[in-house]
């Protein structure tokens, strides 16, 4: 019987496991106390037992509970498998024989999941269904499943013990129960063991839970127990620091018998506070100009009474501790928005750290904390906030609530917090709305607070969006504005035309994105028999004026093209110049077409900020602008329109501006060696401090860089930078790259599960007119001819109808990078320098793909067989 209870064969995971930096798709279930990930098995009775330790030679990745080999004469062994989530009931198969039904576990599923998070006690995992033997072992997969309670248990482990790590959400648990084992060779029979691994993944992190509830067999001459993880390499692997017998009493975070382990990474990353940790980080990395934003720091090193905060080299604010592992600050009032470098000191402003960059966001109409269920400009305001769940556990019972009113004042388009007038205190922290009057302010632009307090600490605040409350001095402030204007025509030239309807606005992502303070300002003058607007979007980029355009579109999908429903010109681009835009833009577009009855104003207004005209062309190459890309195979797209496909083995020159922009991208084979894909981008300006930007491929993943420095785009949808900004799309997960010279770069994914499993960049290019005639490398020679965009490095330009053979050999790999030159990191890239692609530039030789070549390449890179194979001819 010993020898059948080894292992349980491979089973199939629903979803990739992430472990050691690698992703695996098969678990092996070792009844000796582990969980190994392999394409095969090494059974424990290869190792010699007396001598083992970490890392072991045998290349099978390990989670090691209480691993050696165990006694199972009395041990009834069971394995359940609830993966499908869809699945009516689950099911239970036995693995060994026994007087008890597989269907008698079924009821008793959900008690098979020890650990209790609500509680996070070790010690839980004792109990047994009194319908099982007390000794046995119990295996689980749980995968998402809104019903159930597992996963939802799970993610309240990692949240908790890993208050660092953003949200976890898990897709799969894996739990494995050993109860009341003894272990051969051990001289003491009545010696057990009861111990329980749980794993958690959600495809990108994995988290591994070890819980011990009694370990009383402990190493000694004849035979070694193993306990943490081994990646299977010989070289790298994490045991625990404990003695056998004292499992039940250690832990690394504050848990008799429980340790928390991240281990998808490279090396296993411990979980807890440690009194000397050096690791700090800290959510959210965003918040309002305004201040008021809580800031939770985390950190590997134990929190005691003293933090403060300071943002970028003068502003200190004191903080306070939540617990050993979280302390936080509220951030203050900042007169611009922009990144500051935020450090904390935790020996009374002796000495400070610098944790990262904090992100002052952008003034807005709207705002996602305090909602407003009327329209700010009426008398009685509405408001509706919610505090974040995680904020709001941090409150202690006797929490209450301020209401104030800001009044904002602004001189050269810095703005200033001037007077707070107070309207509600000593509210209950479970209110969650209030209306106010208009009239019980006096100021005429500000915002509105609410603030969590208790014991005079502040643990929290939630603020509206701009509002517009005193209308008696609008229309004076507009004829002012007014009289102050130059002409749109001195700032508004050399951008794109707006696509002609909504379809092609979508279409056009890498020169337009969605504009998320439409729609209740874009509203027509019913008097005037004006659209109103259902959706609008502002241009990515900007010119040299720090312009961008407006484009509104109706119910039925037609650009709008007058008046106040319409898309308008803005002298600041509002996702680079946010205070700029609002007070020279937005601000007097209220005060004149909103607030003001005077129709004579609102008509001026729309002279000095029209509407940016449509265009049937819009998305073809012409004085207004280009656009290009490269996608799948590769295939590229040149700015002048022309097609082609270079399956270069390298680092090349995407596009480049003489003396004034660089982009580069990297491709790779695929395993059938005759398409190549694209899996890293780098761009950097010439502009004074500019940085490198790149994007890579880790694994399932698209990770975003600068200046080589990774940065978190899954907590925050726009960054922005001196010289550029990138906007993550929350739905899509694209990434929009724009530098403010005017150019821009969308770069999407492409998921590939056959051959080589990984992603694919697609990288669609688009640039300002005013860089005609300057402009080639692969996208091309830009000057509006088609017919001459295959210039090489050496100066000749090959005809329009070169083969596919003379593109690749004397067109495309002529703009190989020079080493010298290279934007690329290869840090993350074992083996791999700039000289290694350099030479794989120059070995690789073209090779005609055959059909069948061809399909397979389509198939791999999810190209619809409806798209023709593109040839160097221009379409």
């Amino acid at each position: 019987m010993e020898s059948d209870l080894y292992h349980i064969n491979a089973t199939s995971l629903p979803f990739s496991f992430p472990f050691y930096n690698k992703n695996y798709r098969n678990v092996w279930i070792n009844p000796n106390g582990a969980f190994s990930f392999s394409d095969r098995y090494i059974p424990p009775y290869t190792f010699n037992w007396k001598y083992a330790s970490f890392p072991l030679a045998d290349q099978t990745p390990t989670i090691a509970g209480f691993w050696r080999l165990t006694d199972s004469t009395e041990a009834v062994l069971w394995f359940s498998n609830s993966t499908l989530s869809n699945t009516p009931t689950s099911y239970a198969t036995r693995f060994q024989t026994s007087t008890y039904a597989a269907t008698s576990i079924t009821s008793q599923l959900g008690r098979f999941t020890r650990f209790q998070a609500s509680t996070y006690s070790a010690t839980s995992i004792t109990s047994q269904p009194d319908s099982l033997r007390t000794t046995g072992r119990y295996y689980q997969i749980h995968t998402t499943n809104k019903s159930n309670k597992t996963l939802v248990q799970a993610a309240m482990l990692v949240n908790h013990h890993f208050p660092n790590e953003k949200l976890f959400s898990p897709k799969m648990v894996l739990t494995g129960t050993w109860s009341q084992t003894q272990l051969f060779e051990d001289s003491e029979v009545d010696r057990i063991n009861t111990f329980q691994i749980v794993a958690m993944t959600d495809e990108q992190r994995t988290f591994t839970f070890l819980f011990y509830n009694k370990t009383q067999s402990a190493n000694n001459t004849n035979f070694t127990i193993l306990v943490g993880f081994n990646a299977g390499d010989g070289t790298r692997s994490y045991s625990l620091p404990y003695r056998e017998k004292a499992l039940a009493y250690e832990s690394n975070v504050n848990v008799s018998g429980l340790f928390a382990f991240r281990t998808d990474t490279y090396s296993i990353q411990v979980a807890g506070c440690q009194s000397s940790g050096e690791s700090f980080s800290f959510y959210p990395k965003r918040g309002s100009q305004f201040g008021g934003t809580a800031i939770d720091i985390t950190s590997d090193r134990c929190f005691h009474s003293n933090i403060t905060c300071k943002f970028n080299s003068s502003i200190i604010v004191q903080g306070f501790v939540l617990n050993e592992v979280v302390a936080r600050c509220l951030t203050p009032f900042s007169s611009i928005a922009g990144l500051v470098n935020l450090s904390i000191s935790l020996d009374g402003n002796l000495t400070f750290l610098s944790i990262g960059e904090y992100q002052y966001m952008q003034l807005k109409i709207g705002s996602d904390e305090v909602t407003l269920t009327s329209l700010p400009l009426l008398d009685t305001i509405s408001l509706q906030w919610i505090f974040p769940y995680t904020m709001e556990q941090t409150f202690p019972n006797s929490t209450t609530l301020n209401i104030d009113y800001w009044e904002i004042t602004v001189r050269t388009f810095i703005i200033q917090l001037t007077t707070v007038i107070p309207i509600k205190s000593n509210l209950s922290y479970a209110t969650n709305s209030l209306s106010i009057s208009a009239s019980s302010v006096t100021g005429s632009t500000g915002i509105i607070r609410v603030t969590a307090r208790y014991n005079n600490i502040t643990y929290g605040s939630l603020n509206t969006g701009v509002l517009v409350l005193n209308t008696s001095v609008t229309a004076q402030y507009c004829s002012s504005w007014i009289s102050q204007q130059p002409s749109a025509s001195s700032w508004n030239s050399l951008w794109f035309p707006c696509p002609m309807t909504l379809t092609h606005a979508y279409a056009a992502t890498w020169e337009f994105q969605e504009d998320s303070e439409c729609c209740w300002l874009n509203q027509g003058r019913s008097e005037f028999y004006e659209m109103n607007a259902i959706k609008c979007f502002s241009s990515t980029g900007t010119n040299e004026y720090k312009a961008s355009a407006q484009c509104c579109y109706d119910r039925t999908g037609q650009i709008i093209s007058r008046g106040t429903g319409a898309g308008r010109d803005a002298h600041y681009q509002p996702l680079n110049y946010p205070t700029e835009n609002f007070f020279a833009d937005v601000l007097p577009f209220i005060s004149c077409c909103k607030v003001s009855v005077d129709n004579n104003l609102c008509n001026a207004f729309l002279k000095l900020r029209p509407t940016r005209r449509g265009s049937i062309n819009h998305g073809l190459q012409g004085p207004h602008g280009a656009s290009g890309g490269i996608w799948g195979d590769p295939h590229y797209m040149t700015l002048d329109g022309a097609f082609y496909t270079f399956n270069g083995y390298g680092e090349y020159i995407y596009l480049a501006i003489s003396n004034v922009f660089m982009s580069q991208v990297r491709t790779i084979p695929l395993s059938n060696k005759v398409a190549t894909i694209t899996n890293a981008f780098v761009a950097k300006s010439n502009e004074t401090n500019a940085k490198s930007v790149s994007v890579r491929v880790s694994r399932r993943q698209i990770l975003v860089y600068r200046d080589n420095k990774l940065l978190n785009t899954g907590e925050t949808a726009f960054l922005s930078f001196p010289e550029m900004t990138i906007n993550r799309n929350v739905t899509s997960q694209a990434i929009t790259l724009t530098w403010l010279i005017g150019v821009a770069f969308q770069i999407t994914r492409v998921n590939i599960t056959t051959l080589n499993p990984g992603l694919v960049l697609n990288v669609a290019a688009a640039i300002s007119g005013k860089y005609i005639d300057k402009i080639y490398r692969l996208l091309g020679f830009f000057d509006g001819n088609s017919a001459n965009d295959f210039r090489c490095l050496n100066g000749t330009t090959l005809p329009s109808n070169s083969s596919e053979k003379e593109i690749h050999d004397e067109f495309g790999r002529s703009w190989a990078i020079d080493p010298n030159l290279t934007l690329m990191n290869y840090d993350d890239l074992r083996g791999s320098t700039v000289m290694f692609y350099t030479t794989k530039n120059k070995e690789t030789t073209y090779i005609n793909s055959n059909v069948m070549e061809r399909n397979e390449t389509r198939n791999v890179c999810k190209i619809s067989s409806k798209i023709r194979d593109f040839s160097p001819k221009l379409l």
